[in-house]
């Protein structure tokens, strides 16, 4: 990998890391629900005119919009409303991984290794940590919020397998179509102050929906996918690794949120799990060419080669 994407990787990773810093400033002052529509409203009026939809059809739009845009935004965001910090936000949506092993195993007959069995354990494992920990950075009711917006990336996930091969690109900015009427609608129904957030909006909050939707969602998106085409999925996704890592220490040194011993010692379980799910290939062949090269070696074996015992 060169060092232009190996930099573009840990700048996306910034990006999207920070982004729960900014997303928990823009859920001080805007309604979490509206804050999901006016960010998908952004993306529309910005990329959808430069954007044709193709051939892609109108069911998984509908579908991904649903999970991907509707669930897991509206639970992230009302995670961080309840009070769930940035950093364990950014920690606890990452389970979207585990969800996608579990709904994978159910509705596409995927197996898993023994490793990303591991690796769901332990992630597992941190996510009880974090959400019995109570209090401070990761109220329960907050928690399950974000649980809740995890399982929704999760079944996008399954849709997109589904579908097959589809621009992801036009996938994301489509699914505004499929997200903005039904976030209006629920924030009318369940939500109050839409009016005097949006007339009375500070340039800090405003800016900070920019951000969300121009630069997590625009930039991030789009130089995601381009590290994937250029250098593969499996050399891409350890990057996001680094974004719950970015999260806590921007949380940390800006919003001055701190973890205790047993919510950090949730977060680093989880990431270690999710490092063994997300590098779960690429350890079992390095353990399996470790092999090889002892059983080539190993005197037992070399003489048993040379007798014509063994081949």
């Amino acid at each position: 990998m060169g060092r232009g994407n190996i930099v573009l990787g840990v700048l996306v990773a910034i990006i999207w890391g920070a982004n729960f810093v900014v997303a928990d400033l823009a859920v001080a002052n805007v309604p979490p629900l509206l804050l999901v529509a006016l960010r998908y409203l952004v993306v529309a009026v910005v990329f959808l005119p430069f954007t044709r939809r193709g051939d892609l059809p109108w069911r998984y739009i509908a579908a991904v919009g649903a999970l991907y845009g509707v669930v897991q935004f509206s639970g992230l965001f009302m995670g961080l409303r309840l009070g769930v910090g940035a950093g364990v936000a950014a920690t606890v949506i990452q389970s979207q991984a585990l969800f996608t092993i579990l709904l994978a195993r159910v509705f596409l007959k995927e197996s898993f290794g023994r490793l990303q069995w591991t690796g769901l354990v332990v992630s597992g494992s941190g996510l009880v940590l974090i959400a019995l920990s109570g209090g401070g950075a990761a109220p329960l009711g907050g928690v399950l919020c974000v649980l809740l917006g995890a399982a929704g990336w999760a079944g996008s996930n399954i849709v997109l397998k589904k579908a097959g091969k589809i621009s992801a690109w036009t996938m994301t900015v489509w699914q505004s179509v499929a997200v903005i009427p039904p976030m209006l609608l629920i924030s009318g129904v369940f939500e109050t102050g839409q009016r005097s957030a949006v007339t009375g909006m500070s340039f800090t909050t405003a800016a900070a929906i920019l951000y969300i939707a121009l630069l997590a969602t625009g930039f991030g998106n789009y130089a995601w996918y381009r590290l994937i085409q250029q250098v593969g999925p499996s050399r891409t996704a350890p990057f996001s690794l680094l974004v719950p890592v970015v999260g806590v220490l921007v949380s940390w040194v800006a919003l001055d949120q701190t973890l205790t011993v047993q919510q950090l010692s949730g977060v680093v379980l989880t990431l270690i799990g999710l490092t063994v799910i997300v590098l779960a290939s690429q350890l079992t062949g390095w353990f399996r060419r470790r092999a090889d090269r002892n059983s080539d070696t190993d005197p037992l074996v070399v003489s048993m080669q040379e007798k014509g015992e063994i081949s």
